[in-house]
């Protein structure tokens, strides 16, 4: 039977797809996986990848034979809006402690600078009951406000005996934070999608939280009509913090200008409380037959390593194991999806978590 797969092929499934490669001739070697590593050899042999490749092929051969298949969009994260009072629209912040012993305390603000979507950020120190006016002189809307982002609250962090109110450099009061509420318009994105659970940004806050969406194409909408602005964080794909934001268009989705490839936090302090806001991640497709008869593939391969008590032996050793089970888990799920007709994603959303 003549083989699916050719040389490139090959190499292109075990680097990025099945990874699952020995170079002894490297130095130093190269193993791409800890069964790679444990064992110094490779997992599956070349014949055992061509079999794989032609039960894909019958499994999912609609799809594949297509060469395409149809983008799927999911709900990755709802929350209510902020709904500040007032926004600094080209003037600075001010923020004050109603306790005279409130000093040292830090409060981020995110928001935009004037006329513009760009999202920055000032970590400012409260002076107890003395006022404090961030260096920012231009901010255009407040989109966050944060002491401790509830319930992750590091160790060492100052909370607040009284309430901080922040307000207009005029004067207007647009937010409070108080030793309850020690975030305002901050909702941290924590429901995983794909790839291997989050594991802390470094100087962040967050723990443990985050949507890894890759390339996915996000978009934004409220349940009725606002023009107000979202903003978002997270991490780009070059692994640095990314910012961004994007005005609503009411029940009509919206995107940002940048793309994520990990979303940690919806800012939402310009959004009336009143209303709902929805995130969406569309995979954005087509894909082409050779790239879909790589991702049965890697069902398979992943399947078998889930089964295997060879590579069960090989993960005794590391404290990651449950996470690379779970990666696992999460990128077959992912991968279902670009197989399936369309007519049978809907119970996708549910299952990937």
């Amino acid at each position: 039977m003549a083989d699916l797969l050719t040389a490139t092929q090959l190499a292109e499934l075990r680097a990025r797809w099945v990874f699952d490669r020995v170079d002894g001739t490297a130095s130093p070697p190269v193993y791409l996986s800890i069964y790679n590593k444990r064992f110094s050899k490779q997992f599956f042999a070349d014949a055992d990848l061509q079999v794989m490749a032609r039960r894909a092929r019958k499994r999912w051969g609609a799809a594949i034979g297509d060469g395409v298949s149809e983008a799927y969009s999911e709900v990755i994260h709802t929350s209510g809006g902020g709904g500040f009072a007032a926004q600094p629209d080209n003037q600075a912040i001010s923020l004050v402690s109603s306790d005279p012993t409130d000093v040292g305390m830090e409060v981020t603000l995110y928001g935009t600078t004037y006329g513009t979507a760009a999202v920055v950020k000032e970590t400012m120190t409260l002076n107890g009951a003395t006022p404090v006016v961030t260096s920012k002189t231009d901010w255009g809307t407040l989109l966050a406000a944060v002491n401790v982002i509830t319930p992750y609250d590091p160790v060492g962090v100052i909370t607040p005996k009284g309430t901080v109110s922040i307000s207009t450099a005029g004067g207007q009061p647009i937010t409070t934070l108080d030793s309850v509420t020690t975030s305002r318009g901050f909702q941290t994105a924590g429901r995983l999608i794909a790839g291997l659970p989050i594991t802390a940004m470094v100087g962040s806050v967050i723990p443990e939280v985050g949507l890894k969406v890759y390339d996915d194409e996000i978009t934004a909408q409220a349940d009725a009509a606002s023009t107000a602005q979202v903003g978002l964080l997270g991490v780009g794909p070059d692994g640095a913090e990314l910012l961004d934001s994007m005005a609503l268009s009411g029940i009509v989705p919206v995107g940002p200008s940048k793309a994520f490839a990990r979303l940690d936090a919806v800012l939402t302090g310009a959004v009336g409380e009143d209303l709902t806001i929805t995130l969406l991640a569309r995979d954005v497709g087509p894909y082409e037959g050779e790239e879909l008869l790589l991702a049965g593939i890697q069902v398979l391969a992943f399947e078998t390593y889930l089964g295997s008590d060879e590579y069960a032996a090989a993960l005794e050793d590391t404290t990651r194991a449950d996470q690379v089970r779970k990666g696992w888990e999460t990128r077959i799920q992912s991968d279902l999806k670009k197989l399936a007709p369309a007519d049978q994603r809907a119970g996708f959303a549910d299952i990937v978590r």
